[in-house]
C-alpha cells in the first residue's frame, strides 16, 4: 500500500513471498585411530542449485561428500542459489583400531592343504571379524584346509576399522621309512623281530605293524615268520606304510646216521 503526504492511499500491489525452508541432513563415518578415514556425506533438503558447500571456511561448488577426514570439530555451511543459507557443526570421533596379538600357524602335513590358522586379537574393541582377502569376512577366527607358505590375514571392527598381520604355513612331508632290520625265527619258535627306522614327518613319530596299536619303540619282538606290513604315524597322523618279512631259519635235519 502506498500513500501521500496527506495520508491519501494512492495504489495498493499484492505480492508473493515465498519462504525457503533450508535443511541440510549429514552423515558421518568417523576415523580409526589417528588415521584420516573420517567422512562427512551431506544431503541438500531444499533449496535450489548451485550449491555452495564451505568445510571450515573452504568452500566447494555441487560437492557433497568428504572423505579422508582426521578427527575434530568441522563447520559445515550450504549456500543456495538465493543466497540463503544454513549452518551445522560436525564432530568426528575416533573410532579404536583392532589389534592383531598372535597369529597361530598348524603346518601342513602328509602333502596336503591341511594347515590352519588361528587369529587372536588383543584389546578391547567391541565383535571383530576375520579375513584371509580383505574382502570375505566372518566370525570364526580359525581358517582351515590351507596350503603351505605365507598367508595376510586381516581382522575388521564393526565400525570398518581394520588390522593386517602375516604369518607362515610349514609343510611337513610324510614320514619316510629308511630301512626295516629283520631277525629270522628259529627253531619253530616266535622269536622273530623287527626294527623300524624312520625319519621326517610332524611331531614324535609311533609305529605299528597291525595298523591299530601304535608305540613309541621301533622295536617289535616275539613274532612269528610271516610277512608284515611295518606302519609310522607322525603327530599329524599321517601314516608310512612298508610290507617287510620275517622269515624262518629251519630246524636242523638228520640226512643220515
Amino acid at each position: 500500500i502506498s500513500r501521500d503526504e496527506y495520508g491519501c492511499m494512492t495504489d495498493t500491489v499484492t505480492t508473493t513471498v515465498n519462504v525457503v525452508n533450508l535443511d541440510l541432513q549429514t552423515d558421518v563415518m568417523n576415523p580409526c585411530g589417528d588415521t584420516a578415514t573420517g567422512e562427512i556425506h551431506l544431503t541438500v533438503v531444499s533449496g535450489d542449485a548451485p550449491y555452495t558447500v564451505t568445510i571450515n571456511g573452504t568452500d566447494y561448488i555441487n560437492k557433497f561428500d568428504f572423505t579422508g577426514l582426521t578427527k575434530g570439530n568441522y563447520q559445515v555451511k550450504l549456500t543456495v542459489a538465493n543466497g540463503c543459507s544454513v549452518s551445522k557443526s560436525v564432530t568426528l570421533k575416533v573410532n579404536p583400531l583392532p589389534h592383531i596379538d598372535t597369529v597361530l600357524a598348524t603346518p601342513a602335513t602328509c602333502g596336503l592343504d591341511n594347515g590352519k590358522l588361528t587369529i587372536i586379537p588383543v584389546g578391547s574393541v567391541g565383535a571383530v571379524n576375520y579375513s584371509l582377502d580383505d574382502v570375505t569376512y566372518k566370525s570364526n577366527n580359525t581358517f582351515s584346509n590351507l596350503g603351505p607358505g605365507y598367508h595376510e590375514v586381516f581382522i575388521r571392527t564393526q565400525q570398518g576399522c581394520k588390522d593386517s598381520s602375516g604369518a607362515v604355513i610349514i609343510a611337513f612331508d610324510p614320514p619316510v621309512i629308511q630301512q626295516i632290520n629283520s631277525d629270522s625265527t628259529t627253531c619253530n619258535q616266535s622269536n622273530g623281530s623287527l626294527t623300524i627306522h624312520a625319519h621326517g614327518g610332524y611331531g614324535l613319530l609311533t609305529y605299528s605293524i597291525d595298523g591299530q596299536h601304535f608305540q613309541t619303540n621301533p622295536l617289535f619282538q616275539n613274532l612269528t615268520a610271516k610277512t608284515y606290513s611295518a606302519y609310522v604315524r607322525d603327530a599329524s597322523g599321517c601314516i608310512t606304510i612298508l610290507p617287510t618279512t620275517v622269515f624262518a631259519i629251519s630246524v636242523p635235519n638228520i640226512s643220515a646216521i
